[in-house]
């Protein structure tokens, strides 16, 4: 796609079965609007984490092609910000997604960070996570850059991706 060139570092044989034992807690660092929905759900697939749930803005809700499929697959929705209605949703999504025992993916920076940099991240919905979900491995997912691509901050500005090369570290962790 594009040229873009994914190199994954993939965890041990070790860590990949505790990914696949059960449910797990996604977390991961949110580079482009076009990576992760390309990316990250195909290689949670390839770990065997197969039926996640998620957090998104809610104004993706009106995002064509994508807000229908969010709204289907039990998104937790949040408008930013720290307001307390964006715990209770992330809260509300994550029980749900415990008691049909599948994981649940955040990514703690609350948006995207600009280009080759990670946020400070913002720890209410993950440890709403951990309560709801107390005994699921972690699985943790690193997007980084062999140099920061320019520009990017929609999903239309992918001409800054073509021919950069995007490298995908996961770790999992009980």
């Amino acid at each position: 796609f594009m040229r873009l060139k994914v190199v994954y570092r993939l965890p041990g044989i070790e860590e990949a079965q505790l990914a696949r034992s059960g449910p797990c807690i996604v977390v991961s660092n949110h580079q482009h609007a076009l990576i992760e929905p390309l990316v990250l759900p195909r290689l949670l697939e390839r770990l065997g984490i197969d039926d996640v749930r998620w957090v998104a803005k809610e104004a993706m809700k009106r995002a064509w092609g994508w807000g229908p499929m969010f709204r289907a697959s039990g998104f937790a929705w949040v408008k930013r910000g720290g307001r307390a209605g964006d715990i209770r949703a992330v809260e509300a999504a994550v029980a749900q997604a415990a008691s049909d025992h599948a994981s649940f993916a955040i990514f703690p920076e609350g948006t995207r960070a600009p280009l080759g940099t990670v946020l400070p991240p913002k720890p209410g919905g993950f440890l709403a996570a951990v309560r709801a979900m107390p005994r699921c491995p972690v699985v943790s997912v690193t997007f980084a850059w062999d140099s920061p691509p320019q520009g990017g901050r929609t999903m239309l500005d992918g001409a800054s991706l073509f021919g950069r090369t995007v490298v995908v570290t996961v770790r999992v962790s009980e």
